[in-house]
């Protein structure tokens, strides 16, 4: 019996997703997370549109891993702070060396 592929395989790559995820933010310093989240909540208040570059920019503190952002950012949009766009624009941050980064849309700003 031919042995089955997992080069293509939904679940495990969700699995696997999830779990960098869950180790990127463990890694993270204890309230970080917390505190970022602060963070993109005041941004999403006064930009319509941001990136994770004016999350930086607004004074966030990088961790030991800068990638723990990222699950900061699937609360911000779990929590209604803002919302995934389907737009990406170049990283302005210099080691970046210019990563298309995602471009999110606030549901706070303008007080909503």
């Amino acid at each position: 019996m031919p042995q089955q592929s997992t080069l293509f395989d939904a679940l495990e790559a969700q699995r696997r997703r999830d779990a960098a995820l869950e180790a990127v933010e463990a890694g993270a310093p204890t309230g970080w997370s917390f505190h970022a989240l602060r963070v993109v909540e005041r941004v999403a208040r006064a930009r319509e549109r941001f990136t994770p570059d004016d999350i930086w920019e607004a004074g966030l503190d990088k961790p030991p891993e800068p990638r723990a952002l990222g699950p900061v950012m699937i609360r911000a949009v779990k929590d209604g702070i803002c919302e995934r766009l389907d737009e990406w624009m170049p990283s302005q941050i210099p080691t970046q060396h210019k990563t298309p980064i995602r471009v999110y849309r606030s549901l706070l700003f303008g007080g909503n």
